[in-house]
């Protein structure tokens, strides 16, 4: 027997062996279900014998079903005004056949309706109705274990404390419908909370669902309606143990959004052990933010919140479960859009609170995005990756202010405050077309009231801050600020426009961001000590940076790194304004020799340099020799303190190839692998050479006539190179011996004619590779391929062997030597015995639509079908690949 045969014998005796394993489990299952479900049925028609039964004083005992006929059974009515107990483990208690028996309460008596201390009962398809008008009395309390709630109608007066309520562990609450006040599971182990309709009108009554359960829970298809929830409540479910998995999540937040999805009107989900809420459309943000203790975060599912928050918790995380393009604050009085809900978004009272990716839209006349009320907020504050827009301060008369993020107070210093990858625009008079008189701050950290001192450890990172507008009033001009530490900025040396960074602030840090279409990009005042401006975009400012004010002069104050090409950019003070882009390779201009943006005498600058960063092409690979490419784009991450857009890096600069030491810059268009060599003034005029060796070579990028030159990345250059000619599979051949290499392409197979199937591509096998045509698979419509060929063959035959052609169909490429000619005859390119118009050898397009002769001619990547009717052989050449031949 074979290996193969043997494997084959074996997966059969498994197979067997578990369809045995399957009979044998399934009548153990059967036989322990009907053991489980044995038992009598007893039908009761009075209450008397409803009592006995199920308390086991009658003829029921453990595993019996109690069958209870149509009628009335008021439980508060007769000699005994007490509950039903029901102590017989393994007991189910239902209607009769056909029944719809009413269990009911006219008086006060007890504390709930059915008690059952005992394991494993199953109560279904009752109704249980309360008339006695006391708001105390339960449906069901259960102590015992595994006890299943199923398919009743439940009826109660709204009180305070749960209709169901389950003290045991594991319980199966499914298909009823419950009306008067929640579920409550205080158990452990599993739980199943399913299909249910649940609904209350009693302010007191908090969370529909209510569970301690800590193994597996199941809370899913349930209704809960007409809930009325006072802010006593903190939420329509609440698990207050930690617990192994929720709707199949073990992942606790993907577990509480879960529930919210899964349920209908479930607005908000609360998870005590994981310091976790969550809020979707349907609640409001302000009840899941109210219901947080310190640490929690507040998960916010996207859509529109039409709310003004405040969050007075310390370390509180409010965070939006998609982005700021999902999820939205807004302050717009649906009811009067000319107006706004609230003054102020998002109001921060406590620290250590993070808001984090939203879009905070202000109504007409809203004042605020987002406020930190510094003396209750003073340290920790994170705001990060919100769109903040439409703020345009109060309606009418004198002047008013508008903020995007404002951090008040004058007797506290604020520290370490984080206001990172954030959106500003569009703040201050003309906004959301109200008329005001409104100076727009993007970011306002306000000024103490000790000018000696200065708040602490501010990081602004990565922000875009944009279209803040200003107001002119009495002549005076109040232009639009994009980060401020001082509380007014009156009439700086520029006639129009905004500000975008003004800071007194010691020990802060403003890093890549983008700071545009601002009178001011960057002011600098005050006691602004060890204070650095770092790869910022500065560019489209009246003014790129100014200092005024006390800045100290000893150099403790950096701008590096930034791109501020506007045209009158004024620096004054003692600064170190080094490392930086200011619009020309030669420099600033002003009191300086270059022509880029003006900077003023007695700061530290020098000629251009480029933070390279990461910079890359979108392509991993260059066609040297041929290249079909129209164009290359340059792509960089933020790290390289600039965006990329175009094949200019960074605005006015060079994209550098360094290619065995000679530089090389890219024109528009990448023609045949072409890239220009460059002299002093940047003109085209050498391509790189046919013959340039394939392999990795470096990117370096450099601002137009600056010496420095950084590496970025590198690039692989290859001989030939390819754009797929769609998205999907696709048919190629390669033509002479080397190494493919691909991009955005994700499958490469052969068709094995000698096998019939498919093997993956290997280019080892020289002979193999060059025979066979090539399935690809691109992903994109974009994705490339390319070859390095061998261009040394010295060791190797002309012809090095025969592929073997049997009867069948083979799918063959191209196989000639392509430096010499692109085209050669299919005869001689299939080289067979038999003529491909012989009766023997039939031979198809790659389309399959038409038949080939023997002068068909054949292009250096063809692909075409073959069909044997007498066994054949094709001998292969492998060529040495001629970079300059094929080039000319």
């Amino acid at each position: 027997m074979s290996s193969s045969t043997g494997e084959k014998a074996r997966a059969v005796f498994l197979a067997a062996l578990m369809v045995l394993s399957v009979v044998a489990m399934s009548a153990a299952f059967a036989g322990s279900a009907a053991a489980q479900q044995a038992g009598n049925e007893i039908t009761v028609d009075n209450l008397s014998d409803l009592r006995t039964n199920v308390s086991g004083q009658g003829t029921a005992a453990p595993g019996d079903t109690i069958l209870v006929e149509e009628g009335s059974y008021d439980i508060s009515t007769g000699s005994t005004s007490a509950d039903i107990d029901v102590t017989l483990d393994n007991l189910t208690v239902r209607p009769a056949d056909g029944a719809n028996p009413e269990i009911t309460i006219s008086a006060s008596a007890p504390s709930q309706m059915l008690n059952i201390t005992a394991d494993d009962v199953r109560v279904e398809g009752l109704t249980l109705t309360d008339n006695n008008g006391d708001t105390s009395t339960r449906a069901i309390l259960a102590e015992g274990n595994g006890v299943e709630i199923v398919d009743n109608d439940i009826n109660m007066d709204d009180g305070g404390n749960a209709v169901v309520s389950i003290g045991g562990d594991s319980p199966t609450i499914e298909d009823n419908t419950i009306s008067g006040g929640p579920i409550a599971a205080s158990g452990s182990g599993d739980a199943i909370i399913r299909n249910n309709s649940i609904s209350s009108s009693n302010p007191g009554n908090g969370n529909a669902v209510f569970l301690y359960s800590t193994g597996d829970v199941v809370i899913e298809e349930n209704n809960i309606t007409d809930w009325n929830s006072d802010a006593g409540s903190s939420a329509d479910v609440l698990l207050v143990n930690e617990v192994n998995s929720l709707n199949g999540n073990d992942d606790m937040r993907a577990g509480a959004l879960a529930v919210q999805s899964d349920n209908t009107h479930v607005n908000s989900t609360h998870l005590m052990a994981d310091e976790l809420t969550t809020v979707k459309p349907d609640g409001t943000i302000s009840h899941a933010v109210d219901r947080a203790s310190q640490d929690y975060t507040v998960l916010v599912e996207s859509g529109t919140y039409n709310e003004s928050v405040t969050i007075d918790t310390a370390n509180v995380t409010l965070e939006s479960t998609a982005s700021a393009d999902e999820t939205t604050i807004d302050l717009t009085d649906t009811e009067d859009p000319g107006k706004a809900i609230a003054a102020t978004a998002v109001k921060i009272t406590a620290p250590g609170v993070t808001v984090d990716g939203f879009n905070i839209v202000g109504g007409t006349y809203a004042g605020t995005g987002v406020s930190v009320q510094v003396n209750k907020a003073p340290s920790g504050v994170a705001i990060t990756n919100n769109t903040i827009s439409g703020f345009a301060g109060e309606a009418g008369g004198d002047k008013k202010e508008s903020f995007g993020i404002l951090a008040w107070g004058t007797d506290t210093a604020l520290e370490n405050i984080t206001i990172r990858g954030n959106t500003i625009e569009d703040i201050g008079s003309g906004t959301n077309g109200a008329d005001t008189n409104s100076q727009g701050f993007g970011i306002f950290l306000e000024e103490l009231a000790d000018k000696t001192a200065g708040h602490k450890g501010a990081t602004i990172q990565n922000n875009t801050i944009r279209n803040i507008n200003g107001t002119t009033i009495s002549g005076n001009d109040y232009p639009g600020v994009g980060v401020s530490l001082l509380p007014e900025l009156t009439n700086p040396d520029a006639s129009t426009g905004d500000t975008g960074i003004v800071t007194d602030t010691p020990n802060a840090d403003l890093h890549n961001n983008t700071i545009t279409s601002n009178a001011v990009g960057v002011s600098i005042a005050g006691n602004a000590s060890q204070t650095t401006v770092t790869s910022n975009d500065l560019s489209g400012n009246g003014i790129g940076v100014l200092t005024e004010g006390n800045v100290p002069d000893d150099g403790s104050v950096g701008i590096t790194e930034i791109d501020a090409e506007s045209t009158e950019s004024v620096v004054s003070g003692t600064v170190d304004a080094t490392s930086n882009w200011w619009g020309s390779t030669d420099g600033p201009s002003g009191d300086y020799s270059g022509h880029g943006a003006s900077v003023s005498s007695g700061v530290s600058v020098d000629p251009a340099t480029v933070d390279a960063g990461s910079a890359d092409l979108d392509a991993e690979f260059i066609g040297v020799v041929e290249d079909d490419a129209s164009a290359l784009t340059v792509s960089a991450d933020e790290s390289a303190g600039f965006t990329v857009e175009t094949l200019d890096v960074p605005a006015n600069g060079t994209l550098v190839l360094e290619i065995a030491g000679q530089e090389y810059v890219f024109a528009d268009a990448l023609d045949n692998g072409a890239v220009v060599e460059t002299d002093s003034n940047k003109n085209a005029s050498t391509a790189i050479a046919d013959s340039t060796e394939t392999g990795t070579t470096n990117i370096s990028v450099a601002g137009s006539g600056s010496t420095a030159i950084e590496q970025a990345g590198t690039v692989n250059l290859v001989h030939e190179a390819y754009t797929a000619p769609e998205e999907g599979y696709f048919l190629t051949s390669m033509p002479q011996s080397g190494d493919l290499v691909y991009q955005g392409i994700n499958d490469i197979t052969h068709w094995d004619g000698v096998n019939d199937e498919y093997e993956s591509f290997d280019d080892s096998n020289e002979v193999q590779s060059v025979h066979k045509a090539l399935y690809m698979n691109a992903t994109s419509a974009d994705a490339r391929y390319g070859f390095s060929y061998d261009t040394d063959q010295s060791d190797i035959r002309a012809t090095v062997g025969s592929a073997e052609l049997d009867e069948g169909w083979h799918v063959l490429g191209s196989n000639f030597n392509i430096s010499n000619t692109n085209s050669i005859d299919l005869q001689d390119d299939l080289n067979t015995q038999y003529d491909p118009s012989s009766s023997e050898l039939v031979v198809y397009d790659e389309d399959v639509t038409s038949t080939l002769s023997d002068k068909d001619s054949v292009s250096e990547y063809q692909a075409y079908y073959v069909y044997v009717h007498q066994d054949d052989s094709r001998p292969i050449v492998l060529p040495e690949y001629n970079a300059t031949a094929r080039g000319s």
